[in-house]
């Protein structure tokens, strides 16, 4: 069996290396005083370039939900996207 190791949190840059993807968490993002969630997801993408990595979305309504997956998977191939 083959295990894949995921990094769950905003401090990516420190375990990038030690990883194979990142998922995020936007609890994690409130907590860590991140305002600007579209900064977060691009800065984000320039750190984990082709590993998979997940984004949370945001939106409460069915259409706020599937507007912004779809925003979040035109961003890269290698997101995947989180509905809580």
């Amino acid at each position: 069996m083959k295990t894949k190791i995921y990094y769950d949190g905003v401090n990516i840059q420190d375990f990038i290396e030690e990883v194979d993807g990142v998922t995020t968490n936007t609890s994690y993002i409130a907590d860590a005083g991140i305002n600007d969630y579209n900064k977060f997801i691009d800065e984000t993408l320039q750190i984990v370039g082709d590993k998979p990595i997940s984004f949370q979305v945001t939106g409460r309504t069915l259409e706020e939900i599937e507007a912004q997956a779809a925003f979040l998977t035109s961003k890269a191939k290698n997101i995947f996207v989180k509905i809580p």
